[in-house]
């Protein structure tokens, strides 16, 4: 696993950093694959996109909602973060958490967490997935 990790991270390292969603899609494998989340098969890593997303969604949450950064343009995992956002004021207040002490409230409306991942792994697939592949040289070898 250590070597799957340093791989990751010098993909991440040489990539062009343009933006948040690449940054934040390899962040998100680097940490499921660090905490377990993943199934090994044979010699592969397989990790859920949901997973990742998850991750995602969590720095997303931390940085706009707990920390009250913001950024210059409103990427579409953006978007779905504020109607999280918009979603824990209705049901628990203005009081901003952390995203470790708010997600259960997520995981018990399933249907709603579940539009939210969708909607971030259709972007991701589009905008994300495909720019690791100019990572690296060209060369994705995990």
């Amino acid at each position: 696993m250590e070597e799957y990790l340093s791989k990751w991270i010098k993909i991440i390292e040489e990539m062009k950093n343009d933006n948040t969603y690449k940054t934040a899609w390899g962040k998100g494998i680097v940490e499921c694959a660090y905490l377990g989340e993943y199934i090994q098969n044979d010699d592969r890593i397989i990790i859920k996109q949901s997973d990742i997303a998850k991750k995602m969604i969590k720095y997303y949450w931390n940085q706009t909602f707990f920390f009250g950064l913001s950024q210059g343009k409103n990427p579409v995992i953006l978007q779905q973060v504020h109607l999280m956002i918009d979603y824990y004021k209705e049901k628990k207040g203005n009081y901003p958490k952390p995203w470790n002490e708010i997600e259960d409230l997520f995981y018990k409306d399933e249907k709603f967490l579940n539009k939210i991942i969708s909607k971030i792994l259709s972007n991701a697939r589009t905008n994300v997935c495909p720019r690791f592949k100019k990572a690296n040289n060209g060369v994705i070898d995990i």
